[in-house]
């Protein structure tokens, strides 16, 4: 019978000792740096936030609610999904899965336990976020007249059924290997940036972010006051001027369909956590694995053969590396890194690589080249965090002269990844005498290992790396915002010197890193 103590002790002690982290801290710093960003000043030169086409709302406790609260659901999406993320790998990690296995809880009251602690995270970033969208109401607010209710129904509404289904979420991701781990991460960014233009595109209301239905208020009010309104609709502006007017905005009219629309995610989060519970496997390792010894029998017999014809084509290559210390320590690091991934990498890798080298030289760079970077994230989070994995960074920094030879290793590994699996373009970009954009590939090369390094060291956790590799990647090269295109995929970019920062950005990136490992040896 479920235990609805037992489940609130679980969900509190839990959120407790994650409220200790480093990683809150930092979302706390973030999420009240989000609620000051989202209500500039009025004059300032750039604005951030929400607009209709070029004219903005006052600064009332409508307009900055639903503003705060929307910036806070994307908050939630990204920084707030991967911060929660670990909280039944928390416990694998500090060894207590054991115990709990053994103790009368049952899986229900675990995994719905583990959901409540992720509802007080998530929940306390959000309170924070309201309390600050408060705070700079009465700082710039407009509006001589302070109403609470409006500033508090855009959280109540958008905000705390996204909460809920996040909080639920996380814990079904992560009671299923497959997605436990960085592959996971890649599969949930994908899904997001994928499903939530639909659900806006579709019209159905459903949108987790409430977009759709702000938008229509928003509209159907400027319209009346606005005639020069010619259309459009944004949150979050990248260094766009000042909004050239402003309008009064009562608010989102929330009438029963909006708000049993929102109620649609706070089911769909209790549908993955009933799911999740019989997935639990309380910490068993017998049952971790996805697939099943026949399967897991072919997949070793392909990957086997794919990494044979590897270590037989690099041979050359490796007894090179091997006539010295150092590159018999790079060779090492580059098999740790290759010769254990499944099948499908090397075949997907193996077509990117062919894609590059021969279709048209803009496609090559603008649609396949992005993807060619993006393959081996998983390998490059690994750099700076394996030895803490595997519980073996005692005993390397342990040893009487660590020297920076092995983490070094461990980055030019990194490296040669990334000029492998975009060797195809460089190939291309050389033979064709187009030297600008073989140098920016060469500084997107140095610069990706680089902060995979920095990442791993300071954070001890490939999950830093994965997000905000995933995010830049997204930013920049694919949505054109030319000061994050760190791989020269727009001529844009190269003209006004991005790669140069990236040149730059790099070996700083690496220095740092090696400063922070050197320290952590000596600790």
């Amino acid at each position: 019978m479920m235990n609805l103590r037992t489940i609130a002790a679980v969900g509190l002690a839990d959120f407790r000792d994650r409220s200790r982290s480093y990683v809150f801290l930092v979302t706390v710093v973030i999420t009240l740096y989000l609620g000051y960003l989202f209500v500039p000043p009025v004059g300032e030169k750039f604005y951030y936030t929400l607009t209709a086409g070029y004219y903005r709302g006052y600064y009332n406790a409508a307009w900055v609610g639903t503003a705060a609260a929307m910036a806070g659901v994307s908050l939630l999406m990204l920084v707030g999904f991967y911060a929660i993320k670990n909280a039944i790998k928390r416990d694998e990690r500090h060894r207590v899965g054991e115990l709990l296995a053994a103790a009368p809880l049952s899986k229900f009251e675990y995994v719905t336990g583990k959901f409540l602690s992720n509802v007080y995270y998530l929940g306390t970033v959000t309170c924070l976020l309201l309390i600050m969208s408060f705070v700079m109401l009465l700082l710039r607010g407009e509006d001589p007249d302070i109403h609470i209710l409006p500033l508090i129904e855009p959280f109540l509404f958008i905000a705390l059924p996204a909460v809920i289904f996040f909080a639920a979420f996380a814990v079904f991701f992560e009671v299923f290997p497959v997605l436990r781990g960085g592959l996971g991460n890649v599969i949930y960014f994908f899904l997001i940036v994928g499903t939530l233009p639909l659900f806006v595109e579709t019209h159905t209301g459903l949108d987790v972010m409430g977009v759709e239905i702000a938008e229509q208020e928003i509209k159907a009010d400027i319209v009346k006051s606005v005639p020069e309104y010619e259309g459009g609709f944004s949150l979050g502006h990248m260094g766009r001027p000042m909004p050239e007017g402003s309008f009064y905005w009562s608010g989102i009219n929330w009438t029963p369909s909006r708000i049993t629309g929102r109620l649609f995610w706070v089911g769909l989060g209790l549908l993955f956590l009933i799911l999740a519970t019989p997935a639990f496997t309380r910490f068993d390792p017998a049952r971790g694995s996805p697939i099943g010894p026949a399967g897991a029998g072919r997949l070793t017999s392909i990957s086997g053969g794919i990494r044979t014809a590897l270590t037989i084509a690099a041979r050359p290559m490796s007894v090179l590396l091997e006539t010295f210390r150092f590159g018999r320590m790079i060779a090492a690091e580059l098999r740790i890194a290759l010769l254990g991934l499944p099948a499908i990498w090397y075949l997907v890798a193996a077509g990117l690589w062919i894609a590059t080298l021969l279709s048209p030289l803009q496609i090559a760079r603008q649609h396949i080249m992005p993807f060619a970077w993006i393959w081996p994230i998983l390998i490059w989070s690994q750099i700076g965090v394996r030895e803490s994995r595997h519980r073996v960074d005692q005993l390397i920094f342990s040893m009487p002269d660590p020297g920076l030879w092995q983490p070094l290793a461990v980055w030019v590994a990194g490296f040669a990844v990334a000029l492998l699996t975009g060797s195809g373009l460089l190939i291309r970009s050389a033979a064709a005498g187009h030297w600008s954009l073989f140098s920016a590939l060469l500084a997107g090369a140095i610069f990706i290992p680089s902060l995979a390094f920095a990442c791993g060291v300071i954070s001890k956790s490939s999950r830093l790396f994965e997000v905000t590799y995933l995010i830049l990647w997204y930013i920049g090269p694919m949505n054109q915002v030319h000061e994050l295109d760190y791989m020269g995929t727009y001529e844009q970019s190269i003209q006004i010197g991005i790669p140069v920062v990236y040149l730059a950005l790099g070996p700083a990136l690496l220095i740092t890193a090696l400063l922070v490992r050197s320290r952590q040896t000596r600790a």
